[in-house]
């Protein structure tokens, strides 16, 4: 959780933060990470999602384009 990483990153949704040097936090959510599967794979399927949505040059392009067409 430093700087523009909890921009990007949802907690528990897209991934987890880690307060900066909090060590035993750190390996709590390692251990989470680990023991729950389902959990992780969501959090995956979430990320790749987000990036879809937001991230992609192309789709942002088509938006910027839509969105002027409709201004004219």
């Amino acid at each position: 959780a430093l700087g523009g990483i909890p921009v990007a990153i949802a907690e528990n949704e897209t991934g987890l933060l880690v307060q900066p040097g909090d060590i035993s936090q750190l390996a709590q959510k390692i251990e989470k990470l680990y023991h729950d599967g389902n959990f992780t794979k969501k959090l995956g399927e979430n990320a790749y999602k987000r990036v879809l949505k937001n991230y992609i040059w192309t789709q942002k392009i088509e938006q910027t384009f839509r969105l002027l067409n409709e201004q004219q």
